[in-house]
């Protein structure tokens, strides 16, 4: 893979792994577009998946706790994505599967969570002492 100019961008075999801070997000969105066809991601799928790791991402480093890690790998037929920060998740309103309240304004902000839950096949999070950890997974087939 290319050098993202990312924090540290390590991982043992068969993973990808890379830290990253706010200022190296685009840098992030690379590793990540292509760590993902580099896990076997057909191309036609890859905007959506980018969609919701950039999402994920960008709330790791705005929302939680710099820098922040991705790892991501391949199990059978799917692509994992692993979105962890220093950071603890206070409000569990937005761990919610309803889409969130617009304000009247339409105001950016507050829907990455949901829209990452829109395009993958499964998300999770678990937030506690050592941080918050996002992990998305997509189906390769």
């Amino acid at each position: 893979m290319q050098d993202t100019g990312l924090l540290q961008p390590s991982g043992p075999a068969g993973e990808a792994v890379a830290r990253f801070t706010l200022a190296r997000l685009s840098s992030v969105r690379a590793f990540a577009a292509d760590s993902a066809r580099s896990f076997g991601m057909k191309a036609s799928a890859l905007p959506d998946v980018l969609i919701a790791i950039n999402e994920i991402v960008t709330n790791a480093v705005t929302h939680g706790q710099e820098p922040a890690q991705v790892r991501m790998w391949r199990e059978a037929d799917d692509l994992v994505v692993e979105v962890h920060d220093g950071g603890r998740w206070t409000d569990a309103a937005q761990l919610s599967d309803r889409p969130p309240d617009l304000p009247a304004d339409t105001s950016p902000g507050g829907r990455g969570l949901w829209i990452a839950r829109a395009v993958a096949d499964l998300v999770m999070v678990g937030t506690g002492d050592t941080g918050t950890r996002v992990t998305l997974r997509f189906t390769l087939a």
